[in-house]
């Protein structure tokens, strides 16, 4: 109804115009309708040029919080006998593109923007996580995945595994003032810096659906320096069994067979041979099509 909503409301929008604003600066940006909202605020695009041409590239979405905001909470319970928002958790959990956090300070007209690459070493657990705590601003030891309990943690409730975890997801990824909108040398270079933690982000997506229990840790990175981004890979804990390989197998199919039919080329004849005990573990896991076995017998005849 008219003048019903409540006095300071249209600060929050205020956030959120300005992060349109700004991000729309390096990365095509549209706001998200609150009747269509799902918890992504902005839906944005990294662009690149191809002469005249204006040409799409990595996509990401932004959930926009205010400045000043010590934790940013998922799952948990509003109260005691209220029942346990796992659904938040699994929303966190299963997005299918790159997701980040942005800290919109209306008062000084900046805006921050963080990866939350942590919370991929959740994927080593079985159960949920009763609720995650992620802190901006807070960085972290170097992980342990030998360790059920890497990030802090207080045991509250009996749903999930209990645990309300905290998770500090370290510095600004980006950092943007009013006096930056102007310098396409930099708006470049933080375009380059989001696109390539998105790079690894569409990486640990990928490894997400096929079930690979391996992802890459963002370790460090400085704030506005594009190739900045240092990662390692990280084997999530995991009983070994014949699904995981067949998962492996299925993801790797494409690259094997295209390295195999590259190598085909004379300069390249002495390494096939390396490359055969990897084709028969697929060939066994997954099965080979018709076009893949008809390549494998010109190089290895008689192998079926």
């Amino acid at each position: 109804m008219a003048g019903t909503n409540p006095y300071g409301l249209s600060e929050a929008t205020r956030s959120d115009y300005l992060a349109l604003y700004f991000l729309s600066k390096f990365a095509s940006s549209a706001y998200i309708l609150r009747q269509e909202d799902t918890g992504i605020d902005l839906q944005c695009c990294l662009c690149g040029q191809k002469e005249i041409a204006v040409l799409s590239q990595m996509e990401f979405g932004v959930q926009i919080k205010p400045s000043g905001l010590q934790a940013l909470r998922y799952g948990g319970k509003n109260r005691p006998e209220a029942p346990w928002k796992d659904r938040e958790i699994r929303w966190l959990f299963h997005q299918k593109m790159p997701l980040f956090i942005c800290s919109s300070d209306v008062k000084n007209d900046e805006i921050s923007l963080y990866s939350i690459n942590k919370i991929w070493w959740f994927r080593a657990r079985n159960t949920l996580p009763f609720c995650v705590s992620l802190k901006p601003n807070e960085t972290h030891r170097e992980l342990d995945f030998s360790k059920d309990t890497f990030f802090d943690s207080i045991k509250v409730d009996n749903d999930g595994d209990g645990m309300i975890w905290n998770v500090p997801i370290g510095l600004p990824l980006v950092t943007v003032k009013l006096g930056d909108l102007q310098n396409v040398q930099f708006l470049t270079d933080i375009g380059k810096l989001v696109e390539s933690v998105c790079k690894i982000e569409m990486i640990n997506i990928f490894n997400s659906n096929y079930n690979i229990p391996v992802y890459l840790e963002i370790t460090g990175w400085n704030t506005n320096e594009p190739g900045s981004v240092r990662f390692l890979p990280r084997i999530l804990r995991h009983k070994p069994d014949s699904a995981i390989v067949k998962n492996i197998c299925s993801a790797m199919y494409p690259a094997v067979i295209g390295l195999m039919d590259a190598l085909r080329e004379p300069a390249f004849k002495d390494e096939l041979g390396d490359l055969k005990g990897i084709i028969e573990i697929m060939k066994k896991h997954v099965g080979l099509d018709e076009g893949t076995l008809k390549i494998a017998d010109e190089i290895w005849p008689g192998n079926r």
